[in-house]
């Protein structure tokens, strides 16, 4: 089959396709399909577009329901003349058991083509008209901050079409070594900000504390004998008075005893006069009592008379046993008080002379203090070449990525863009210096139409179509534009509206409740159509 020239859609034909019953058209130059939402414009125009692209079109379209089957026929012709034969003709038929369609392609001469081994007949669609199909109300109609992303994947897909493999290559390398880059500098910047404000500490020079320390050791040895020493005498202090203590009372004890036995003489002395005084009386009564010849009372008194004598005998021995341990206390009183004649006097105890170590002490808190001030100034000063050594690798990472921004701006800027003004910097889109945001509305509209039709142009895909979506958002200028700009660049163009068909010289295919039921030519734009408030130049009104 010769696919070097062109190809439009000559004919549609489609039955039971969604909201479709059975809606037949020949395709002209601009073609509008106006009518009720569910009417069946989208069903037909689905199933146009998947019977080239299959299970990759934009929206599958199923049975209708209670169908048994559903055709769908694409004439796709040379010329869009009337009775034209078609060049190709492609049927998917749907059943409820295959939702994807059995597939036929017949060449102008109503033959099965023969498509190259191992690609089968979606493969061999799928190198013609794969990418084709793309409706610029998906980019002219959002919001422009989505809409400029959009536009943006639309012209790295056109560039990487035009540049080919190689340029995929370059751009995926940089994409990935900035990506590796900008991740290297979040790093860096969380590591230098974890440095904070770094105000320097005074500087200072770091002192030997050990001849300080050993000053103050010998000052605590002197202060440690003084001390031992002063415990000392204490010691022999008290165990001295415990002496002279003990002497005294030993001194006590004998004067005591001494007092005692003393009494206690005295008193058998006195006993024992007493007793002779007794046994005088006695033997002068005895004597007076025989001298009157009163024998009885004689012999009775003189008995008394020596009992007593016999008393007398006895306490005579007890004063003397007495008189003997007066001795002995005197004795032992006498050797007490030579005792403490002869006691050493108490030793003196004398106050300790201590060092004062309050001075060493300050010298070496202040040693310290000034150590630490040098540790804290060596700490600062490393840090310091870390951080100067992050700021300088940051700097470096910044540069390089800026670089690697600039390569992948330079590499997409020299890629040849067919479309005059069109520039792709950081900040996005732009055309003749203008972001996609300050656009006007039909502006935006003609650079996607544009867009699409070049990436079909750089792709070298034989089928001349455009389809539009939902061509209400359209208004008869823009609409008048589109078709016009098509028509020069040799595409066909295909959209759907919900209202009342814009006007200009086109055919507009009326569906309702799933069948066309009128196909007439548009109403011609007057001169009111020329003073809608859509003007490139003054932007959207």
């Amino acid at each position: 089959m010769d696919t070097n020239h062109p190809l439009y859609i000559g004919a549609l034909d489609v039955s039971n396709r969604r909201a479709a019953r059975r809606i037949i058209i020949a395709g002209a130059w601009a073609n509008e399909l106006v009518g009720p939402n569910e009417g069946g414009k989208s069903s037909a125009l689905d199933s146009a577009e998947e019977n080239l692209r299959g299970s990759k079109s934009t929206d599958v379209t199923p049975l209708r329901n209670g169908a048994r089957k559903g055709p769908c026929v694409l004439d796709l012709v040379a010329q869009l003349i009337e009775g034209a034969r078609p060049n190709l003709r492609i049927t998917r038929t749907k059943t409820p058991k295959n939702a994807t369609g059995s597939l036929s392609i017949k060449d102008s001469g109503g033959k099965d083509i023969k498509t190259p081994k191992g690609v089968g007949d979606q493969g061999f669609l799928n190198m013609l008209f794969d990418g084709a199909i793309f409706n610029p109300v998906d980019i002219a109609s959002r919001r422009p901050g989505e809409a400029a992303a959009k536009f943006q994947a639309r012209v790295s897909e056109s560039m990487e079409l035009l540049a080919g493999a190689g340029f995929v290559e370059n751009k995926a390398r940089l994409t990935t070594e900035l990506a590796d880059v900008v991740e290297r500098r979040k790093v860096l910047k969380r590591q230098v900000s974890e440095f904070g404000d770094m105000a320097p500490p005074p500087k200072a020079t770091r002192v030997d504390p050990s001849a300080i320390k050993a000053d103050l050791d010998a000052a605590k040895e002197i202060n440690r004998k003084a001390r031992l020493a002063h415990d000392d005498e204490k010691d022999a202090r008290k165990d001295a008075e415990l002496l002279h203590e003990r002497a005294a009372a030993a001194v006590e004890r004998g004067s005591v005893a001494l007092r005692q036995a003393s009494l206690a003489m005295d008193g058998k002395l006195d006993e024992y006069r007493e007793t002779c005084i007794s046994a005088k009386s006695a033997t002068d009564q005895a004597s007076a009592t025989y001298d009157a010849c009163n024998y009885g009372t004689h012999v009775k008194k003189w008995a008394d008379a020596e009992e007593l004598a016999g008393n007398m005998k006895d306490i005579s021995k007890e004063a003397g046993e007495a008189q003997d341990a007066v001795g002995v206390a005197d004795n032992a009183h006498c050797d007490a008080v030579h005792a403490v004649e002869k006691l050493a006097p108490l030793p003196e105890v004398h106050e300790p002379t201590y060092k004062d170590t309050a001075p060493i002490e300050e010298r070496l808190m202040k040693a310290g203090e000034t150590n630490a001030a040098a540790t804290k100034r060596a700490t600062y000063d490393a840090d310091l070449l870390k951080l100067e050594a992050l700021s300088d690798e940051l700097t470096q990472v910044e540069e390089k990525a800026d670089a690697l921004k600039q390569d992948l701006l330079d590499m997409v800027n020299d890629t040849d863009i067919p479309i005059p003004g069109l520039e792709w910097s950081e900040d996005g889109i732009s055309v003749d210096g203008v972001t996609w945001e300050q656009l006007s509305s039909g502006r935006r509209w003609m650079l996607a139409v544009e867009l699409a039709i070049n990436i079909n142009e750089r792709a070298e895909r034989p089928l001349k179509v455009l389809f539009i979506r939902e061509g209400g958002l359209i208004d008869d200028k823009i609409f008048g534009e589109i078709a016009a700009y098509c028509k020069q660049r040799g595409y066909q163009l295909w959209m759907e509206t919900p209202r009342i068909a814009h006007k200009g010289d086109h055919q507009v295919i009326i569906i309702e409740e799933g069948e066309v039921s009128e196909i007439r030519t548009a109403e011609p734009a007057d001169a009111a159509d020329e003073s809608l408030p859509w003007d490139d130049d003054k932007g959207e009104a």
